[in-house]
């Protein structure tokens, strides 16, 4: 992915998610938020090798996925409403990434599904299972 992101490469990053498991949707959900907060920081600095290395070299300042949100937000390139859905994927992918064993049952995995809610675009009494948030929240 090089560039602003396009519509045929969106539709194609929907096709990659349609294909996964309920997990793997997650996990590539947020590779691909990374890979757009990666652009945008980097459409938004003077352009040139300083903001390739912020943002691009191995344990650069801006080269983490929570950074990059953060930073994002406190540029005004994210509202304090999609930062805290894209922070809320973030530590829900850490979560599915580090445990081998969890699932959408599990009791730290549920309590996320109110915090996606919103991202999910679901009204707060909606009740559908924490696997059916995450996968709204991701598309």
């Amino acid at each position: 992915m090089t560039g602003a992101p396009h519509q045929d490469e969106y539709a194609r990053a929907l096709a990659v998610l349609e294909q996964e498991s309920p997990r793997g949707r997650l996990l590539v959900a947020c590779s691909l938020l990374d890979e757009v907060l990666r652009r945008l920081l980097l459409a938004y600095f003077i352009q040139g090798d300083t903001a390739r290395e912020l943002v691009e070299e191995h344990g650069a300042p801006l080269s983490s996925y929570a950074a990059r949100a953060r930073a994002a937000y406190v540029l005004g390139l994210l509202s304090k409403a999609e930062l805290q859905d894209v922070l809320a994927l973030g530590d829900l992918r850490n979560i599915f990434a580090h445990q081998v064993e969890v699932d959408y049952e599990h009791p730290e995995v549920r309590a996320f599904a109110p915090r996606l809610r919103r991202a999910a675009g679901l009204a707060p009494r909606d009740r559908r299972e924490p696997a059916e948030v995450v996968d709204a929240a991701c598309v």
